[in-house]
């Protein structure tokens, strides 16, 4: 029980496995977890749309911290299983805390995790963090509200937009104040998430608003440096204007909304933007995929796009940053992946089963690009030129019809993950007055549970990060010993990153090029040269400036290598060393590091670059 600004939560004691330690003292640890603690009025009624409202008690008051609060409004997804054991609600705005200690001099980092799900989908509760929090850091899982609740944006102050993130710096708020009680250090906190979490942490770091409330952040596969993710005000308020007309409002179109009941709005969310049969040359699957309620430049969380934030260095200038991805991060998000069809249905039977020749690649790819001509066909001829169209579609084609899947969906990714997470750092570390560190890094490891296992031509994809870096193997049946080994490596990595602002990585002293360093006994040497993202390639086209509104003012270029980007590069993969050695970005002190054959070169490459 922990006492905290008139409030005594009552949470409970866990006992956890002590397996993922790398010397464990005792085979179980007791972890305290509170879970479903409110941490902004309930934005119900009258405060939809709305900024969240900071909930305070008038007298102290006793909350029960023993289960998960509801998850936030969000579409049904039959098939995921994951989405259907809990229940929803617009009185959602709820956190969790897992920590090895409540004593408030303990004093330990404080890590607070956004979860995933294309701000549409997903629950805190989807991370249970008691192996993180093994490691002597206090974890901090939030809800946020999603889609038209938490995304509608206008150019009216009663629903300005961004309302999720402005839920997710409540949290970071309420965490600030709260969580020295939970055993805490609230001058010592690092921002972490995946997919839509790591967009929404990319704009906390650029944002005023929530710029006090941490110190570090790790990026899991997303940054905001993309219109999928980011939209004008402009755009956004027709988008919100068209959804009204759908709706059936017209006049006082934000009140409207609010009067009617949240399935009635998710219903016109899910179906007000669908594909129109009667529109010329369009493919239905698409309407499966777009996202028009997110995150919006133009108010006072984001005032400028993230490229132009970035450009500006309104941001911390001493932040510790490590971010990656994984290798196919969109095979779960396109067409051409068959297992899409199993995987959701009969709720979208406008999804075909796959792309079998170079025609329909180069279609696919110019449509989810960025809608420009000139830069489109050269995008799309940089994925497919390589291809043999009359092998593609003979009998004897199977595995060429393989490589050209894995072709759109590198595209995909590169587009909506790869680019803008890596160009987030790249921004980051050119702007002149910088003085922090910031690592990349590389998963290539598929866990036993990954859509990709039994594939032959996908290695690993979007989310397979999240088992392992929240000790899944350890809890949870279906995973082998290497699983384990690896979510041990990388829940080691985020949490040393958060106690000691520095990335650890292989002990091992062979040479490696600058921005490459992998986590891998057996690979370790091979650099992101030997690399072919596609045929032909072995660099990926790069999105380097975000759109002012629509698609076609982005801004492409092919780089020549991503040495230029001076990052610390790391790879994660199969079975990676267990003893670890510091590395930075640059200025590899004394204290920090010893002095191998690997480090001196990076060093002299740092400087040379």
């Amino acid at each position: 029980m922990v006492e905290s600004n008139n409030g005594i939560y009552r949470g409970c004691n866990q006992s956890v496995t002590t397996a993922s330690l790398t010397a464990p003292e005792f085979k179980f640890k007791t972890i305290f977890a509170f879970k479903g603690i409110p941490y902004a009025e309930p934005p119900v009624a009258n405060l939809r749309f709305r900024k969240p409202l900071s909930l305070t008690y008038s007298q102290l008051t006793e909350v029960n911290a023993t289960n998960y609060g509801k998850a936030c409004k969000q579409p049904p997804l039959a098939s995921r299983e994951t989405y259907n054991y809990w229940q929803s609600s617009e009185d959602c705005l709820f956190l969790n805390i897992f920590t090895p200690s409540v004593d408030p001099t303990a004093n330990l980092s404080v890590m607070v995790y956004i979860h995933g799900g294309g701000l549409l989908f997903d629950s805190a509760r989807q991370v249970p963090s008691e192996q993180l929090s093994l490691r002597d850091v206090v974890v901090v899982t939030l809800n946020y509200r999603l889609g038209v609740f938490g995304f509608l944006c206008t150019d009216r102050e009663d629903a300005p937009g961004n309302v999720g993130l402005w839920d997710q710096a409540m949290a970071l708020n309420w965490t600030q104040n709260n969580i020295r009680n939970f055993g805490g250090n609230p001058h010592d906190v690092t921002l972490f998430g995946q997919s839509a979490g790591s967009v929404s942490v990319s704009s906390h770091i650029v944002s005023h608003v929530s710029r006090p409330y941490f110190k570090k952040a790790i990026l899991q596969s997303g940054s905001s440096l993309t219109n999928v993710w980011l939209r004008s005000k402009e755009y956004s308020t027709r988008v919100a204007k068209r959804l009204a007309n759908f709706i059936g409002c017209d006049r006082d179109y934000i009140e409207c909304l609010r009067n009617k009941t949240s399935d009635e709005l998710l219903t016109a969310q899910s179906t007000a933007f669908l594909w129109n049969q009667n529109t010329p040359d369009a493919q239905p699957w698409y309407s499966a995929l777009i996202l028009e309620f997110v995150q919006c430049f133009g108010d006072q969380f984001l005032p400028k796009n993230t490229y132009e934030l970035l450009e500006s260095g309104n941001y911390n200038k001493d932040i510790r940053i490590l971010l990656g991805h994984t290798t196919l991060e969109s095979a779960h998000f396109t067409h051409i992946f068959d297992i899409m069809k199993g995987r959701f249905g009969a709720n979208s039977p406008q999804i075909p089963d796959a792309v079998v020749n170079i025609k329909t690649a180069r279609y696919d790819i110019q449509k989810v690009m960025v809608n420009n001509d000139s830069f489109d066909s050269v995008i799309a001829d940089e994925y497919t030129k390589s291809f043999n169209n009359a092998l593609l579609v003979s009998p004897f084609g199977f595995f060429e019809r393989q490589r050209l899947r894995a072709a759109v969906v590198h595209s995909y990714s590169d587009y909506s993950f790869v680019c803008p997470t890596v160009l987030f750092g790249k921004n980051i570390v050119s702007h002149p007055s910088f003085e922090g560190y910031v690592y990349q890094y590389y998963l290539t490891y598929a866990n036993s549970k990954s859509t990709c296992k039994g594939s032959t031509w996908c290695t690993n994809t979007h989310f397979d990060d999240i088992p392992l870096v929240f000790g899944q193997p350890f809890y949870k049946r279906g995973f082998s010993r290497n699983d384990k080994n690896m979510s041990t490596i990388l829940m080691d990595i985020f949490t040393d990153f958060a106690k000691t602002n520095v990335v650890n990585t292989t002990a091992d002293t062979r040479e490696v090029s600058l921005n490459y360093m992998e986590l891998n006994l057996k690979n370790l040497g091979q650099t992101f040269f030997d690399i072919i993202r596609f045929p032909g390639h072995k660099t990926p086209p790069l999105v380097t400036k975000q759109s002012v509104e629509s698609s076609d003012q982005s801004v492409v270029t092919v780089m020549s290598g991503w040495r230029s980007l001076g990052i610390t590069y790391l790879r994660f993969s199969s079975i990676a060393a267990k003893q670890v050695r510091q590395a930075v970005r640059h200025d590899l002190r004394p204290d920090q590091l010893r002095e191998t054959s690997t480090i001196k070169q990076i060093k002299s490459e740092v400087k040379s670059h």
